[in-house]
């Protein structure tokens, strides 16, 4: 038995080693086709974000095969059905439960979305439990994970009034099921671009195995690219399984970047055994370590702890000073969700205290999905808007100007934070 997050013990499934001769034969019965990799071309850094240590923070969709995700399983859970193997259920990890708030849409998500393409049927009531398991087994391994270095951690998922993860059910034109840069430019249309969400797809399709976008950018700090949305994954049918779902989930979080210790320099690892390891681009190849021989690995994140998560990483180490995916605000538990720049300030009012003296009031500005609470406040005054000199920092609502200009002042008050700074708001005033 297995304790889930609860503490409720859960039965471990047997564990039965697929071989790779056995893999391939399940993929051809399957009919799935290799997976095609698409790099996604369009400019996706936006003015004002912050610069990539690693050159221009850009979207790359990463390419994971049917027979690469097969033959990594080395574990599948049983009884295997039929209709679990064609959905792709074959993750070992006992499935966790995600933690639920009411409402289950505030803050950073990660969304769900059943697609289905075209003409073709809407199936989301018949694909739902098997989308629900792939979505717990992947919160298991992500929870069993942060066990490993003696933290907590669980997908930030979007849940219904249930408590259970929310799934949308989009169709999209028929020209998107064999592209993943079209069922991103067509989810785009559609009207799904939230930033705090990142969306992954369950694709009522069999042309791709999994593919996400990571963005090249490994700061430390929580105004990281990969720390905000909108981003896209998307899983086709016989890859919906906990360790697929997982791992496209992790690329859209930020893993694994160039500059990790054993990358591939394909946004992916090489020490195997990690779900995040496998055969990259440009002939690099994995291998296998003492630190992450053991099969379970597989349906773990960074085995060894240093390339990409770890819940409490050594001071000075690659995890403490860039990006560390288990300090993402899309996972309950992890850091400070990326701040955009505050709106600006309300209600600025000026009034003479004394003889000598001005006192300026505001009202903090409004906070929404583009728009972050201000940390301080600049203060700025000139004889006129072309000779404004910085006179104060605040995180007060308030400033008394001691000093007050002679005659006729302009006043400035800017709210900012760690994305930057606010719109100028500002008055005249005349002693």
């Amino acid at each position: 038995m297995v304790p889930d997050a609860s503490g409720v013990p859960q039965p471990r499934s047997p564990r039965v080693l697929a071989l790779g001769v056995l893999a391939a034969a399940l993929v051809a019965s399957l009919g799935l086709s290799p997976a095609r990799g698409e790099v996604l071309t369009r400019a996706a850094h936006p003015a004002g974000s912050p610069a990539s240590p690693v050159g221009p923070v850009r979207p790359v969709a990463n390419d994971q095969s049917a027979s690469a995700q097969t033959e990594g399983e080395h574990a599948v859970r049983a009884p295997e059905t039929a209709a679990a193997v064609a959905y792709g259920a074959v993750t070992s990890t006992p499935p966790v439960n995600v933690p639920c708030t009411t409402p289950g849409t505030t803050g950073n998500r990660l969304q769900a979305v059943y697609a289905y393409f075209g003409t073709a049927g809407n199936r989301v009531a018949t694909s739902r439990p098997y989308i629900l398991d792939a979505l717990k087994r992947a919160n298991g391994i992500v929870y069993y994970s942060a066990r490993q270095t003696g933290g907590t951690r669980h997908l930030r998922l979007a849940t219904d009034s249930a408590c259970q993860p929310s799934v949308l059910a989009v169709n999209l034109p028929a020209t998107a099921a064999s592209s993943f840069s079209a069922t991103v430019s067509a989810m785009q249309s559609k009207g799904y671009t939230h930033p705090q969400r990142k969306y992954l797809l369950f694709a009522d399709a069999r042309a791709i195995c999994g593919l996400g976008q990571t963005y090249l950018d490994d700061q430390a700090s929580g105004q990281n690219r990969n720390n905000r949305g909108p981003q896209f994954a998307r899983v086709d049918l016989g890859c919906w399984s906990g360790s697929a779902v997982v791992h496209e989930i992790f690329h859209t979080l930020g893993a694994v970047q160039k500059t990790a210790p054993h990358s591939d320099t394909a946004l992916h690892c090489r020490d195997e055994r990690d779900v995040m390891c496998y055969s990259g681009a440009g002939g690099t190849s994995v291998y296998l370590t003492s630190l992450c021989y053991s099969v379970i690995n597989d349906e773990r994140l960074d085995c060894a702890k240093n390339d990409y998560f770890h819940t409490d990483p050594a001071v000075g180490s690659y995890l403490a000073t860039r990006w560390n995916t288990a300090r993402s605000s899309f996972l309950w538990g992890g850091g400070p969700a990326y701040q955009f720049p505050p709106s600006g300030v309300q209600s600025v009012t000026a009034t003479k205290a004394t003889a000598t003296s001005v006192r300026l009031a505001w009202a903090a500005p409004t906070v929404s999905t583009t728009h972050s609470a201000a940390s301080a406040y600049r203060v700025l005054r000139g004889s006129s808007p072309l000779a404004m000199r910085a006179i104060a920092t605040t995180r007060s609502l308030s400033f008394t100007d001691t000093a007050p200009l002679a005659g006729s002042s302009t006043y400035w008050v800017i709210g900012y934070n760690a994305g930057g700074d606010g719109a100028r708001v500002g008055l005249s005033i005349t002693r």
